[in-house]
């Protein structure tokens, strides 16, 4: 069974006394982000009346958002520190992905990493909300196992 940690009083206020300090080595740092990327999308907007053909909401789209998520998304945050990501992994040759190295490249981590799998679409969750309720979210992905090739070409990197 594992222990548990827990940081309070004198520690705590160390801990984050030294926080300032730390920060200001994060721009050194350098780090290898490997793992599942995709976009997190959302459409937004507002719920008046169910749908005569079946019994759902009708939602009057309002905006629509994409922004980097999972493996991305640390690779973003690193960088929005100032650290360096280098961000590994794969996607599809579709045009999800295309959105995704734009918006890499806008958060100052290269794509550069990045093997193209075009038997698989690049991850998408969409997220459809009315207000601050989740109606529905839509995953596009893959679930299967990478194959032999494109495993070796992620070693490679």
């Amino acid at each position: 069974m594992m222990k548990e940690s827990r940081i309070e009083g004198e520690k705590l206020k160390e801990l984050l006394k030294s926080f300032p300090r730390r920060m200001e080595n994060l721009p050194k740092v350098r780090l290898i982000v490997v793992g599942d990327i995709g976009l997190d999308e959302y459409v937004l907007g507002d719920v008046r009346r169910i749908s005569p053909e079946a019994p759902v909401p009708v939602l009057e789209v309002q905006s629509q958002d994409s922004r980097l998520g999972l493996a991305a998304n640390v690779a973003q945050n690193v960088s929005s520190l100032g650290g360096i990501a280098h961000l590994v992994a794969v996607v599809g040759a579709d045009g999800a992905a295309d959105e995704l190295r734009a918006k890499l490249k806008s958060a100052e981590v290269s794509p550069e990493h990045l093997i193209v799998d075009p038997s698989r679409p690049t991850t998408r969750k969409l997220r459809v909300m009315s207000g601050p309720h989740h109606i529905v979210r839509v995953d596009f992905e893959h679930k299967q196992y990478l194959s032999e090739a494109v495993e070796q070409a992620l070693v490679q990197k």
